[in-house]
C-alpha cells in the first residue's frame, strides 16, 4: 500500500508542471520533408477539393456501370372479386353462378441492358385463384416470357453508355488536372523549405550579431567605467546593439510567419516540428533529377510539343474534341434508318416469334441540319480555345525560361559578392593580426560573410527551383 503525504503530493504536481513547461520538441516527432510533403499530398485544401471532385466522379460512374447489370423487380398483388359466370342448366336455359374468391398475383421481372443495345427482358408471372393453388399444378400457373432486342444498324451506343462516356471524359480531366497540380504543389512546397531553411540562417546570424553586439556593450560599460571609453563610444555601442535586435526581432517574426503559412499550406499544425536540413533526402532527390538536364540542349518548337502532349489543359481540349466527334455521330444516327432484330418467347402459350423492325425518318423540319451546325461551332470553338490556350502556355514558358535566366545571372552575382567578402575577410584578418582593426570590425565584417553565404544559397536554391519548374512544365520530369 502507497501512501501519500501533502509533501509528495506537491512534489508530484511540481514535477507534472516542470514536465508539461519543457519544450513541445520532446513531446512531439519531428517531421522531415518527405513526410511533410506525403502530408500535404493528403491534406491540403485545394487538393482535397479536387480529391472529393474525383472520388465524386468515381460514384458517378460506378452508378452508371451498376445501370448494365441485372435489373430486378417484384410486384405482388391480392385482390378480392365476386366472379359472375353465364351457364347452361339441365333444361337447357341459361342461368347467373357467382362465385367469390381471392386472386393472387406475384411478378420478377428482369431486364439486362448491354452497351452495344442488347436488351433482355424476363417477365416470371404466377397468375391464379388462391384456392386453386396446388402443388401438382402449379407449375401449369406460372408464365415465363422472354424479349431480345438487338440493334442490327446504325450500332450507337445506347444511352445509359453514352452518359458513361461524358462521365468518364469528366473523370479523366479531373484526374489528370489533380496529378499535375499535385506536382505543382510540389515543388511550392521545396520552395518554401528552401526560403525556410535560409530564414532560419538569417536568423542564427542576427542572433550571433546581438550576442556579440550585447557582449560588446558591456565591454565598453566596464571600460568607461575606468574611464578608458568616453560617452560616445557608449552611444555607437547602444546604438548598435538595439539595431542588433530589431534585426534579431525582424527576423525571428519572418521565420515564424513563413514556417506557420508553410504549415498551413500542408494542412500541418503551427507547432509541428519540422526537420530543417540541407540534407533532406527529398531535397537531394530533386536535386538529382535536375542534376543532367539541359533545357538549352531543346529548340522552342520543341518545348512547345512537349506541352501539347502533358499539359492537363490540353489533354482536357483533346478529350473535349473525341467527345464532341462521338456525339455528333451518335446524333446524326439518331436520324438514320434502323434496322432493329427482337425475338419473343412465351412458356405457357408456347409461343415464339422472331423477326425484323425497320424505321425510317422521313422528314425531320431541318433537325439535322441544325445539328451539323451546331457540330462545326463546336469544333469552331474547340480549336479557338486550342489556339488561345496555345498562347497562353507558350508565354507562361517563355517566363519559366526568362526566370531560370535571371537565377543563373543572380547567382553569379551573388557569387562574386561572396568571393569579395571571403578576400576581405582574410585581408581584414592580418590587419586584425597587426592591430590596425578591432576584433568588432573584424566579427562585422564575418557576418556580412555569413550574409553574403546564405545570400548565395538563396540563389542556388532559385535555380534549383526554376528548373524544377520548367522541367516540370514541359513534361521532362515527374514529381
Amino acid at each position: 500500500m502507497i501512501l501519500f503525504t501533502n509533501k509528495s503530493i506537491k512534489l508530484y504536481y511540481i514535477t507534472i508542471l516542470l514536465i508539461l513547461m519543457i519544450s513541445p520538441r520532446v513531446f512531439s516527432k519531428e517531421i522531415t520533408l518527405q513526410e511533410a510533403v506525403n502530408w500535404g499530398l493528403k491534406n491540403n485544401p485545394s487538393l482535397q477539393e479536387l480529391e472529393y471532385n474525383l472520388t465524386k466522379t468515381e460514384r458517378e460512374l460506378a452508378k452508371i456501370k451498376a445501370g448494365f447489370a441485372w435489373q430486378v423487380d417484384f410486384s405482388g398483388s391480392t385482390l378480392y372479386q365476386q366472379d359472375t359466370d353465364l351457364v347452361l342448366n339441365q333444361f337447357g336455359f341459361t342461368e347467373e353462378t357467382k362465385e367469390k374468391g381471392k386472386n393472387l398475383k406475384i411478378g420478377l421481372q428482369g431486364t439486362k441492358l448491354f452497351s452495344s443495345g442488347l436488351t433482355l427482358e424476363n417477365n416470371i408471372i404466377l397468375n391464379d385463384k388462391l384456392s386453386s393453388i396446388k402443388s401438382e399444378n402449379l407449375e401449369d400457373k406460372v408464365d415465363y416470357n422472354l424479349k431480345v432486342t438487338q440493334p442490327i444498324y446504325p450500332i450507337n451506343p445506347v444511352e445509359l453508355e453514352q452518359e458513361y462516356k461524358k462521365s468518364y471524359n469528366e473523370f479523366l480531366k479531373i484526374k489528370n488536372n489533380l496529378e499535375w497540380q499535385q506536382g505543382i504543389k510540389k515543388i511550392d512546397w521545396l520552395e518554401g523549405y528552401l526560403n525556410i531553411l535560409r530564414l532560419k540562417e538569417s536568423l542564427d546570424i542576427a542572433k550571433e550579431n546581438y550576442d556579440f553586439s550585447k557582449d560588446y556593450l558591456n565591454k565598453i560599460l566596464k571600460k568607461q567605467s575606468i574611464k578608458e571609453a568616453g560617452e560616445q563610444q557608449v552611444l555607437i555601442a547602444k546604438i548598435d546593439l538595439k539595431k542588433a535586435e530589431f534585426n534579431l526581432a525582424q527576423n525571428n517574426n519572418k521565420f515564424i510567419e513563413e514556417q506557420q503559412e508553410w504549415l498551413e499550406e500542408l494542412g500541418l499544425s503551427r507547432d509541428s516540428q519540422i526537420v530543417l536540413s540541407e540534407d533532406a533526402k527529398y531535397l537531394n532527390n530533386n536535386k538529382e533529377k535536375i542534376y543532367l538536364l539541359k533545357v538549352d540542349q531543346y529548340s522552342k518548337g520543341n518545348l512547345i510539343e512537349r506541352i501539347k502532349n502533358c499539359n492537363p489543359k490540353v489533354n482536357s481540349n483533346k478529350l473535349e474534341l473525341d467527345l464532341t466527334k462521338k456525339e455528333f455521330k451518335w446524333e446524326k444516327n439518331k436520324n438514320r434508318a434502323k434496322l432493329n432484330l427482337v425475338a419473343n418467347y412465351n412458356r405457357l402459350e408456347e409461343e415464339w416469334s422472331i423477326g425484323v423492325n425497320l424505321t425510317q425518318n422521313l422528314f425531320d423540319g431541318g433537325k439535322e441540319e441544325l445539328i451539323n451546325l451546331d457540330y462545326k461551332d463546336d469544333l469552331d470553338k474547340l480549336e479557338n480555345d486550342f489556339q488561345n490556350l496555345m498562347k497562353s502556355l507558350t508565354l507562361k514558358l517563355d517566363k519559366f525560361i526568362n526566370k531560370l535566366e535571371e537565377a543563373r545571372v543572380n547567382f553569379q552575382e551573388k557569387k562574386l559578392t561572396l568571393d569579395k567578402a571571403k578576400l576581405e575577410k582574410r585581408l581584414l584578418q592580418k590587419q586584425l593580426q597587426d592591430g590596425v582593426i578591432t576584433a568588432r570590425e573584424f566579427k562585422q565584417k564575418n557576418i556580412e560573410l555569413e550574409e553574403a553565404l546564405v545570400d548565395f544559397k538563396s540563389a542556388k536554391d532559385q535555380i534549383i527551383i526554376s528548373k524544377l519548374r520548367l522541367f516540370y512544365f514541359v513534361g521532362m520530369i515527374k514529381l
